[in-house]
Formats: structure tokens, sequence, C-alpha cells
């Protein structure tokens, strides 16, 4: 998954059968993936992140208020509510530029059809489309409902259409997608960007042994705007809002690690005169209580990669055939006492010791964007700050 990721680029086949699903960056293969991720992953470059960091910042202050007025009237705070609040408010603005408040108005258009896309509850029809996509398509059923899609479509394309009249842009994901697609990336620079993949997943000597083929010109369609913006969706809200609140969890059990956290916040608060995005980089023990989380409570319990052609295991002799499917157990790893000493216990110094986020290799690359971190690190810093005290 790291070093030998030119050969496990791929995920396991599925199609929906839907021209927007089946647009979904993890979804696609092969060059066409290679082509979309390379005009994608500047969105979560260092400078675009800081410039986005502002609107997460804002949805915090609606989640501080929410939490105040609820302890105002000594309400019973259900974590998970307040947190996938927060969480849907955040994406909905870095997304789509759109601002809403998704505690105080549950019956918001866009709030109601975000939230059917998280229902928990698969439809034996859902099931169908997964387990025989082919068949699912002859029959026109669609593992998203058609009004759901319809409703992000007619949405976004409203969004778009009001930029283009009156000429506004915003520091957001649907704005950086909207350039690629007026102002695309000539083959260099994306080749450049493709290159960058195989440095970030092996060691730099070793890139050229990627093979990572020079690509034709891309541009953004319309169609791969909408599908990736409904992606973002559907990686950021429900694993944000999980990892915060088995974070505030462990923290509720281990005061002791609570209150070390608050003394490195207070610290970096009274050094800097605030938390901003840099600052929040600062905050190494924050960083160590987050990564615990995620191992504690794996988000995904496994990963899956088809190998992309005959591959062989180093030196174990054993090879995998193109085409097969491998499993990398996450949550096996995660609790597996010889690379985490007494694993069922909640231990943030274990990454200050050993130095290194393990989880990073197997949770972060499939359960949440950067910006997703960015948002967990954000909220749980003002969660902690103004409301465990």
């Amino acid at each position: 998954m790291v070093k030998d990721f030119h050969a496990f680029s791929d995920r396991r086949d599925i199609k929906f059968g839907d021209s927007v699903l089946d647009k979904m960056l993890t979804i696609l293969k092969g060059e066409e993936w290679k082509q979309i991720r390379s005009i994608i992953s500047p969105t979560f470059s260092g400078s675009k992140m800081k410039k986005m960091s502002y609107l997460v910042q804002d949805t915090i202050k609606s989640l501080i208020q929410n939490l105040e007025n609820a302890a105002d009237k000594k309400e019973v705070i259900d974590c998970k509510k307040y947190f996938g609040a927060f969480t849907m408010d955040t994406i909905v603005t870095c997304a789509f530029g759109t601002r809403v408040d998704s505690h105080k108005h549950p019956d918001n258009p866009f709030v109601k059809y975000a939230r059917q896309l998280f229902n928990a509850n698969m439809k034996p029809w859902q099931l169908l489309v997964l387990i025989f996509p082919k068949l699912a398509s002859v029959i026109g059923l669609n593992f998203i409902s058609r009004e759901i899609t319809d409703f992000f479509r007619n949405t976004t394309n409203q969004i778009i259409e009001f930029r283009r009249k009156n000429n506004e842009k915003r520091n957001d994901f649907l704005q950086i997608m909207l350039d690629a697609k007026e102002s695309p990336q000539d083959a260099d620079e994306q080749n450049d960007e493709i290159n960058s993949i195989g440095s970030a997943h092996g060691h730099e000597d070793e890139v050229g042994l990627h093979e990572w083929k020079p690509i034709k010109q891309k541009i953004l369609t319309h169609e791969d705007i909408l599908a990736n913006s409904i992606l973002f969706f559907l990686v950021g809200y429900d694993t944000t809002a999980n990892a915060l609140t088995y974070a505030a969890y462990s923290l509720a059990r281990n005061p002791e690690c609570q209150e070390k956290l608050i003394q490195e916040i207070d610290a970096v608060w009274e050094k800097h005169g605030g938390i901003d995005y840099e600052t929040v980089g600062k905050m190494t023990y924050l960083d160590c209580v987050l990564s615990e989380t995620l191992r504690l409570f794996s988000i995904a319990v496994v990963a899956e990669r088809r190998a992309s052609k005959d591959h062989q295991l180093g030196e174990t002799g054993i090879t995998i055939p193109k085409g097969m499917i491998i499993h990398i157990p996450i949550y096996a790893i995660h609790h597996d006492p010889e690379y985490y000493p007494n694993p069922n216990a909640f231990e943030p110094e274990r990454y200050v010791q050993f130095q290194f986020l393990f989880f990073n290799s197997f949770v972060l690359v499939y359960c949440c964007s950067i910006l997703t971190l960015l948002n967990a690190v954000y909220c749980y810093y003002c969660f902690i700050f103004f409301g465990a005290r």
C-alpha cells in the first residue's frame, strides 16, 4: 500500500450504473483515476487548506453556541448528534460554499438529502446493486436514489450558475474544481502531480520503479465535479463525526489524558495568542490523542485493493496475480500486541514514544481526507477548551 502502491492502486470493480456515482474518484481506475487524482489532489495542499480554514472556524462558532445553549438548559448532550451537525455544516460550506446550521435547521433541504446519503439501514435493493451491478443497471436500480442525486445535481448547477453570472469565487472545494475545468492543467503539470503520487507512496530513490506513464491532458467534466462533490460528503461526514465522538468518549474515561491535552492547548494559546491553522500543527499531544482514537476505534475495519499486475512480495517468494483482491486487516493490525503493546488501552503517549503515526498508512487514506482531519483537530480543540471544564 505504500512502497508497492504502483501495483495496487485499483479497488474492487464496482459500478452503480449511474452517470454521476460512477465518476467518483474511488470508483475510477487506471489512467482515468490518475488523471482525476492529479486535478483534485491540489485541493488538499497546505496553502489551500489554510485558505479554507476560516470556513471551519465559522462552523466551530456555531457548534460552540449550540453546546453553550444546551449547557445553559442543562440538557443531556449527545456528542454524536452535535459533532455530526458540525461535520455536515463544515462539509457543506467547504464543498459547496453554502452555509447551513443543521442543528438548528434540521429540515433544511440540504441537510435532509445529505443525511439520506448516510442512512445506516441498507435496503435490499441496494444490496442487489452491490452484488449484481449489471443486473441492477438493466432493471434501473441505483444505489443512491435518483431523488438525492437530482437534488445535488440541481443544487450544484444553481451554485455554479450563480457564481458565473456574478463573477464570484470562493476558497472551497467546488471552486477549485471549477477552476480546473476552466483552466485545466497541461499534460506536463499533470504528469508532475502523478509523479508526486509515486513519491508520496514510496521511497524517492524507487519512484522510477513505479512505472507511472505520461498521461494526456484531462479536463474535468460537469459530471466529474458533481460526483466528487458527493464523494466529499461520503468520505468525510460519518468518519469525522465518529472520530470526534470516540475521542470525547476516550478522554471522558481517561481524565488524566484530558488534563494533559488542556494544558497543551492552554500553553499554545498563551504563546501564540489564539488558535489557527498553523498553531494547531504545534499541538503534538492533540495529534497523539487523535491518532490513538483512530487506532483504538478503527473507522474502517478492512481495506481492499486489486493487483493491477503480477507482483512479487519482496523476498517472500509469494506472487500476487493480476486481478487478485487483497485485504488489509486494519482493525486486527491496530489491536495486535506485536505492534501496539496493551492494545485495548487508550495510551496517546505511545505515539510520542515511537514517533510515528502507524495509522496514517492504513486509516487516514481510506477513511477521511486531510480536510476531515483538520476539522477534527479544530473541533476537538474547541470542545476541550470551551466544554471540557
